[in-house]
């Protein structure tokens, strides 16, 4: 949360301050292209989120074997990288989510603001409808579990209401939050039936949430250089 919220006013301020300065049209006066410009300011920003990210990483290592008297084997370090760089393409997402509205709209208060309502609908509004929305949350201790199914009486009564799950896990895979909260708990162990399976493994199992980390970034940076080359200044 404290992420998004610092890579949203990174993603905001990084354009934000050149137009404020009037600095945007000095640079694009000589002799720098859009493209290049957008480039420095994404490379420049992202390079920042992955330090910061390792930062946190190498914290957390370190917290973990000074404090809790526990060292990491190489198998969980790798897992605890990994994790790091799926929550910098989740900041990335939201790095690119304010630099585009900052470009697209010569009112910065709106940007802004329309920033911060598409991440409280995808990061917090989908992911609660979604849980609310799954029919093992709807009793304490899972409703499955309370009327003594085990999985394949689950699936079987999953089956009849096909529609309804099929409308509730678009809806979940609407939001990056979601496919970062899986592909985290996986890695971590949060999800125990993934504790027997190697990071390897782990990456194969989750590679559709990788890809929903990663289409964001890839459509959200799309349509900010288009936004950008065709603007007039």
């Amino acid at each position: 949360m404290v992420g998004a919220l610092l890579a949203m006013i990174l993603g905001f301020t990084s354009i934000n301050k050149e137009r404020q300065a009037g600095t945007l049209r000095l640079i694009l006066s000589r002799p720098v292209y859009r493209d290049q410009f957008l480039t420095g300011k994404v490379l420049g920003n992202a390079a920042l989120l992955a330090v910061l990210m390792t930062a946190v990483g190498l914290i957390t290592f370190l917290a973990i074997g000074f404090i809790g008297r526990v060292w990491l084997t190489g198998d969980q370090i790798i897992r605890l990288a990994l994790t790091m760089g799926m929550s910098w393409l989740y900041l990335m997402t939201f790095y690119l989510l304010a630099q585009f509205f900052t470009l697209l709209m010569p009112n910065t208060n709106h940007a802004l603001l329309l920033t911060v309502i598409v991440w409280l609908v995808f990061a917090f509004i989908f992911p609660q409808i979604g849980d609310t929305m799954d029919l093992d949350n709807q009793l304490p201790g899972g409703f499955f579990a309370t009327l003594g199914l085990d999985k394949a009486g689950e699936e079987q009564a999953l089956q009849q209401f096909k529609w309804y799950e099929t409308i509730r896990d678009g809806v979940e895979e609407l939001s990056p939050t979601k496919h970062y909260e899986r592909i985290s708990y996986a890695l971590l162990g949060i999800k125990k039936e993934f504790n027997e399976n190697t990071w390897q493994e782990v990456m194969r199992l989750k590679l559709i949430n990788l890809a929903g980390l990663t289409l964001p970034i890839v459509l959200l940076l799309s349509a900010s250089y288009v936004v950008f080359l065709r603007q007039e200044a």
